[in-house]
């Protein structure tokens, strides 16, 4: 079990290393290594315990691209769709979705 000072060590030192590593000119094993360390510190609250380690008040705020615009498409119209964001070679993706026929209404992401 970590202590509290190992805890926040570790959780500073792999932000650190997401920031540092994660750039226009990403890899692949960068990414898989990275992706493994986002898993850990935010799908099985690490970062959140580490927060509260540190003494810090309510919880830390995340921003995030989501999928909300599928709400007002139909399902079965949705051939892919994906809320990251990334900015890559000069080019940013976010908000990808590709459907079998242009929607009826117009929508914006929300």
């Amino acid at each position: 079990m970590l202590t509290s000072e190992e805890r926040i060590r570790t959780v500073v030192e792999d932000l650190r290393y997401i920031k540092d590593q994660w750039g226009q000119k990403i890899d692949d094993a960068h990414l898989r290594r990275g992706s493994t360390t986002l898993r850990r510190l935010l799908v099985e609250g690490e970062l959140q315990r580490a927060w509260k380690a540190a003494g810090l008040l309510k919880e830390p705020f995340i921003h995030t691209a989501t999928l909300a615009f599928i709400k007002q498409i139909s399902a079965d119209q949705i051939l892919v769709a994906s809320a990251g964001g990334a900015q890559f070679h000069g080019g940013e993706v976010r908000n990808l979705r590709i459907l079998k026929s242009a929607p009826e209404k117009s929508f914006e992401a929300q």
